[in-house]
């Protein structure tokens, strides 16, 4: 049997095959007429499925169930970035575009990255959120994903967290528009780390910025 988990700008669906994947069932929609941007199945237990959703009056979120999908809670704190400083211009997310399970190691550990480009993290099975600092609040942030101006249509995107298997605590996000780069770093509740790892070049037309982060 094979099982693929499909967001759409309508809800979330399920594909489920037959052992030949010769015939498919259509389940679904979960979370009808609101967008969906990333559904993940965690690999660690098999039932637990995390979504991201856009979700009209709710904003952006998360969702969890611990049911294969029978029964979804919102998380009681989703990825957000702090509050400004009176008179300084902050950070709002817009919409949470990719999940990712923490190391086999970590239960209840999940990333999270944000449009625009920001790193979440959770150790409670993705009921609450918080962002990584070594990312968030690098003082090279702004140089790694470049300016508003630089965003395409639909926003500036952290769309892609890579978690290394074999080391508990790396990952690789990869930021939609920005600078390309490689950087080690230091997670929400640790220092913020400023060795460069050596610099990695890639054609213009890219424009991805690749971060490792040891969490």
């Amino acid at each position: 049997m094979t099982m693929l988990f499909i967001g759409t700008r309508k809800g979330a669906f399920t594909l489920e095959s037959d052992a030949r994947r010769r015939q498919w069932r259509i389940g679904g929609p979960h979370f009808l007429g609101h967008i969906v941007n990333h559904v993940v199945l965690d690999p660690r237990d098999r039932k637990t499925l995390l979504c991201a959703a856009r979700a009209g009056h709710l904003g952006p979120t998360v969702f969890r169930s611990n049911d294969f999908g029978r029964k979804w809670r919102e998380a009681s704190r989703p990825p957000a970035f702090p509050k400004a400083a009176e008179g300084e211009k902050g950070l709002s997310v817009d919409h949470v575009f990719w999940l990712e399970p923490g190391h086999a190691s970590e239960p209840g550990v999940w990333y999270a990255g944000t449009s625009p480009q920001g790193l979440f993290r959770s150790d409670d099975g993705g009921d609450t959120w918080q962002g990584v600092a070594g990312f968030n609040a690098h003082p090279m942030r702004r140089q790694w994903v470049g300016g508003e101006q630089e965003a395409p249509p639909d926003g500036a995107t952290l769309h892609s967290i890579n978690v290394d298997h074999a080391i508990p605590g790396i990952c690789t996000s990869a930021c939609r528009w920005g600078e390309c780069l490689n950087r080690p770093m230091a997670a929400a509740t640790g220092s913020r780390s400023t060795a460069a790892a050596p610099r990695t070049s890639f054609p213009a037309r890219r424009r991805s910025t690749a971060t490792m982060c040891i969490a």
